[in-house]
C-alpha cells in the first residue's frame, strides 16, 4: 500500500504540472482522494498492528516469564522496521517457533 501510495501521489504532483482539462481535474480528485483512503487505513492498520503486538508480547510475558523477553524484542523490532520501511523484514523464524511452541506447550 505504501508503494502505491507513493506511485499515485508522484503521479499527481506531475500531472498538476501539466494543463488540466475539466476532465483532467475531475480525475486528479479521484486520486487524491483515493491516496487519502490509502493514507488512512494504512494508519488504522498499523495502529491495530501495534495494539495486537503490545497485547501479544504481555500474554507471552505472563505465559513464559522473562525468558521470552530476547525473542519479542526480536519480532517487535522486525515489526516496527517493516512498518517504518514498508517493506518484509525477516525474522527469525526458529526464534518465533521455540516462543509459539513453549506458549501453546504451557
Amino acid at each position: 500500500m505504501k508503494l502505491m501510495d507513493l506511485s499515485l501521489s508522484a503521479f499527481l504532483e506531475q500531472r498538476k504540472q501539466l494543463p488540466q482539462t475539466e476532465w483532467s481535474q475531475h480525475e486528479i480528485r479521484k486520486l487524491e482522494e483515493t491516496v487519502a483512503l490509502i493514507r488512512r487505513r494504512s494508519m488504522k492498520y498499523q495502529r491495530v498492528v501495534g495494539k495486537r503486538v503490545r497485547e501479544w508480547s504481555i500474554w507471552c510475558t505472563d505465559a513464559l516469564g522473562n525468558d521470552v523477553e530476547p525473542h519479542l524484542k526480536k519480532i517487535e523490532f522486525a515489526l516496527e522496521e517493516s512498518l517504518r520501511k514498508g517493506c518484509t523484514q525477516d525474522i527469525d523464524v526458529p526464534a518465533v517457533m521455540q516462543v509459539f511452541g513453549a506458549v501453546t506447550n504451557s
